[in-house]
């Protein structure tokens, strides 16, 4: 059901980049998931797969510079829009990860709830999400995509705040309006901050070329 569109070709996929970056990020997650279990930052299980991982990257990056179609455009952060708006985006989804893991230990390990009752309950995030969806687009044309973005990241943290405090007998309504606050504040910060980096970039920035 989609349209057509004159997008060009994509061209053959970038296999070795492919291997590069997640082989690269693989490791790294790895070394960093190794922590808990050796208690230590300097373990080599840990130093190990993050500093290799480092190197993937890096060669990674060498290679995106020097192919004519990367996996990944990494000319594209030296605009300082995209690349700001890229940060946002990474801190946005580490906020929302983060809580995601966190919020349901907290329920079914010291409130004993079910599986689906912690489902239920850590969904005031999506719903306060949802709620201010529509007004996010009418919002970032009006007063732009930075100064919106800036209100929901404001939105965020302080709503973050709150869970630091959160004990065994802390009311679940309570939890459940912070939860709700967070989700406005992503609502407002996720969009603008995409679009953001989308309108920084020039339309032919997906089909750039190395220049030597």
């Amino acid at each position: 059901m989609l349209p057509e569109t004159e997008s060009g070709e994509a061209g053959p996929l970038d296999v070795r980049g492919l291997v590069l970056l997640s082989t690269a990020s693989s490791a790294i997650v790895y070394g960093l998931s190794q922590i808990p279990t050796h208690a230590s930052l300097t373990a080599g299980a840990v130093i190990g797969p993050i500093a290799a991982g480092i190197v993937l990257a890096g060669a990674f990056c060498w290679h995106a510079l020097r192919v004519e179609r990367p996996l990944l455009d990494v000319r594209l952060y030296a605009n300082r829009v995209f690349a700001a708006a890229s940060l946002t985006t990474f801190g946005l989804g580490a906020a929302l990860f983060g809580a995601m893991i966190l919020v349901p230990l907290y329920y079914q390990e010291v409130r004993h709830e079910s599986v689906i009752a912690t489902g239920l309950l850590v969904g005031p995030q999506g719903l306060g999400m949802l709620f201010v969806m529509p007004l996010v687009g009418r919002l970032t044309e009006r007063f732009g995509g930075g100064r919106v973005a800036i209100v929901g990241v404001s939105i965020l943290s302080l709503a973050t705040i709150p869970l630091a405090f959160v004990g065994p007998s802390t009311s679940i309504v309570y939890i459940s309006l912070v939860l709700l606050l967070r989700g406005v504040g992503i609502g407002f910060a996720f969009v603008p901050a995409m679009s953001a980096a989308f309108a920084s970039l020039r339309p032919d920035s997906s089909r750039m070329r190395h220049r030597s």
